[in-house]
């Protein structure tokens, strides 16, 4: 490294055990920028090999208890060995994603401040970021650190209280970071991007800007910069709640059935489509929508027993696909005969759909179950331009584990909208996780984004951990099963759990043609409930508005 010589101190906060990607990254190129380095980690649950990582990129490692500054006893050894030589400190940590730019053009261009403590101001009134400063060589005392120290707090270092104190400072503004992330990455070369900005409550987000802030960021990051986003996924999937991610990255996907999204794709991709067909009568219905799967896909057909299988293969007689037709047996309904009766050749497959009959008996109209029947296969197998459109989606995001439709909200169906998506199942389905050993957050509060219609496309990897309990059909209900709280509904809201403990995402899909009545209904629902409520309130946000209501 050329020009001013340089410490480096990265802090790394508790991360429950875990050295992730993006913190090896942000070490790696911090010490390019330096000329020693120490890392000091909070978390003293970091395994072994984490440690032997961190001990050969740093010349010091040390394990200290959380602090919001770094304490001067613990940087002053470090300072007397490998300090002596150096101009200036540099501190970050493991707070922020990045750097996304040349770390050390940084520092060159803040030289020009002169002045002895560096640092960035983002939305804080008066306040420096503190995961991100530099120091001078005049501060490298305990006399002057005590001051610094004085000066700063985990939520930010106070600007006044630094020059009160006598410390000259300097700082680069990137006041629109929490709120227009493209435009500071991009225009301001702002280095990095706070972990914090991820994790807001997705109503907070929504008092600022429509949600569209960080997709915009992380879409321009992946396209025009070398920062490999994978690394916030891998650590994003490993500590929010799949139902927050999902809102803040908008993991939906609207895909058009009229225009290929890819002229050519990986035509080597082993792709199947399990299908369990319990009404016979229901199989040409099935049939159609089966066509629309590509050449070359392998279709699996269960039925529960040889009369029902009988009217099954007369319906796809001349069906253009290898086909194997399996008795499964009457026991788990749609669920038994994907995870007990094709559990043999899930993973010789890339990517799966998995289908299933359906007709609602329990609801009437009968309309309402041949609607909810019709938005899953519409969503799923459309046509083969959509179908298409599906597997490219897969192709182009490699963290993608599963895609299903929303969930329904029409005539009775509404209230599974907040409510149904756990309905309540929430005990049942978190005893399932204990037993699969999912450590992913799961909370009765947060909607799983599950396949609540049980037809779904997915990448067998991400769902490892389900079939290595090798599942037998004595574990699942017999007829006639509850409406709820069994395995089965459990199974069903796991999914989505057991593809982030495998560190994949799930999202929704629909075909362009259904959108536009997803849309319809979603803004009549919100429409009629404002106005029944307009007499008694006048909101000015979403969020007073619900407050309002709940008071």
């Amino acid at each position: 490294m050329a020009g001013t010589k340089r410490a480096g101190v990265y802090t790394i906060r508790k991360n429950g055990g875990k050295l992730d990607s993006y913190m090896l990254y942000a070490l790696k190129e911090l010490k390019k920028a330096t000329d020693a380095l120490l890392v000091i980690a909070e978390d003293r649950e970091l395994c072994g090999s984490a440690q032997e990582t961190l001990q050969s990129l740093a010349d010091q490692v040390i394990t200290a208890e959380e602090a919001d500054f770094p304490q001067w006893q613990i940087l002053r050894p470090f300072f007397q060995e490998y300090g002596a030589d150096c101009r200036e400190a540099v501190f970050l940590d493991s707070d922020v994603f990045g750097p996304f730019w040349n770390l050390e053009e940084l520092l060159i261009s803040e030289k020009r401040q002169n002045a002895d403590f560096f640092g960035i101001k983002t939305d804080k009134p008066g306040r420096l970021e503190s995961w991100f400063w530099t120091v001078s060589d005049g501060l490298f005392n305990e006399e002057a650190w005590m001051k610094l120290s004085g000066c700063a707090r985990r939520e930010g270092i106070s600007r006044k209280r630094l020059q009160n104190a006598g410390i000259s400072t300097g700082s680069v503004r990137y006041e629109n970071l929490r709120d227009y992330p493209k435009y500071s990455i991009e225009k301001q070369k702002c280095p990095f991007w706070p972990v914090s900005f991820f994790r807001e409550p997705y109503g907070e987000i929504l008092d600022r800007h429509s949600g569209e802030a960080i997709p915009r960021g992380m879409e321009f990051l992946k396209e025009h910069t070398s920062y490999d986003t994978d690394m916030i996924w891998e650590h994003l999937l490993r500590v929010m709640n799949m139902a927050d991610l999902k809102k803040v990255m908008q993991c939906n996907y609207v895909l058009s059935s009229r225009t290929l999204r890819k002229k050519e794709r990986n035509r080597d991709l082993k792709i199947a489509l399990i299908l369990h067909i319990y009404y016979d009568d229901l199989a040409p219905y099935c049939r159609k929508y089966a066509e629309n799967m590509p050449e070359g896909t392998d279709v699996y057909v269960t039925a529960p027993n040889e009369e029902k299988m009988e009217n099954v293969k007369a319906a796809f007689e001349d069906f253009p696909y290898h086909t194997e037709f399996r008795i499964v047996g009457n026991v788990g309904r749609d669920v038994g005969p994907f995870i007990v009766g094709c559990k043999d050749i899930v993973f010789r497959y890339d990517l799966i759909c998995k289908m299933h009959d359906k007709r609602v008996f329990q609801v009437i109209p009968m309309s309402v179950g041949e609607s909810w029947s019709y938005k899953c296969f519409e969503s799923m197998l459309k046509n083969k331009i959509y179908v298409e459109n599906i597997i490219s989606v897969f192709e182009e995001n490699p963290r993608l584990g599963m895609l299903a439709p929303p969930p329904p909200m029409h005539g009775p169906y509404y209230a599974t909208v907040g409510f149904g998506e756990w309905s309540f199942n929430y005990g049942v389905a978190e005893k399932l996780a204990e037993d699969l050993g999912l450590t992913v957050p799961m909370e009765p509060d947060k909607e799983p984004v599950a396949p609540l219609g049980s037809m779904f496309w997915f990448r067998p990897e991400s769902l490892k951990c389900l079939f290595a309990h090798d599942w037998t059909y004595e574990e699942l209900p017999k007829e006639p099963i509850a409406s709820d709280c069994t395995i089965l509904h459990a199974i069903e809201r796991i999914y989505p759990f057991c593809m982030q403990q495998e560190g994949y995402y799930c999202g929704w899909t629909m075909a362009d043609t259904y959108a536009r009545i997803e849309v319809n209904n979603w803004r009549y629902y919100n429409g009629e409930l404002g106005r029944a409520y307009a007499h008694k309130v006048v909101p000015s946000s979403y969020k007073e508005f619900l407050e309002q209501i709940r008071q």
